[in-house]
């Protein structure tokens, strides 16, 4: 048996394409972004590109809230991330694992900035191999 990657429990709500634990939660949004500005369809250099949003609470008796500086547009192909659930899901947790250790709203923009380069194709998404046992 395999170890899981993270080392806490999400829920997820595969409508929303969200993840979350008890203090903090991201969601994957399209909102019609592209590489500069809007997405342009007549651009063959240019695709859709996805964005994230953190939200975190100090308990789970107070409603979320979005930090300010905390919706970055990322480098990810949202029509790739639309077709793979299991993509989406390692993304998600990918995303939610850089603030579960952390304290309450500490340092959100400078990371939410370092995230928004992160590209669906980024070796940290890949899906891992199996081992091969004796």
């Amino acid at each position: 048996m395999s170890k899981p990657l993270y080392n806490f429990k999400a829920k997820f709500n595969e409508s929303r394409f969200s993840a979350e634990t008890d203090h903090w939660k991201v969601e994957l949004v399209d909102i019609g972004e592209g590489r500069c500005g809007e997405y342009n369809e007549e651009d063959p250099n240019d695709y859709p590109h996805m964005r994230f949003d953190y939200y975190s609470r100090p308990n789970k008796r107070t409603p979320w809230q979005e930090p300010s500086d905390s919706s970055y547009c990322t480098r990810m192909n949202s029509d790739v991330v639309y077709e793979d659930k299991r993509l989406r899901k390692r993304i998600l947790m990918s995303l939610l694992s850089e603030f579960v250790w952390e304290p309450w709203d500490t340092h959100i923009k400078k990371r939410c900035e370092q995230l928004s380069w992160i590209c669906e194709t980024d070796e940290q998404f890949k899906p891992h191999s199996k081992r091969k046992t004796r």
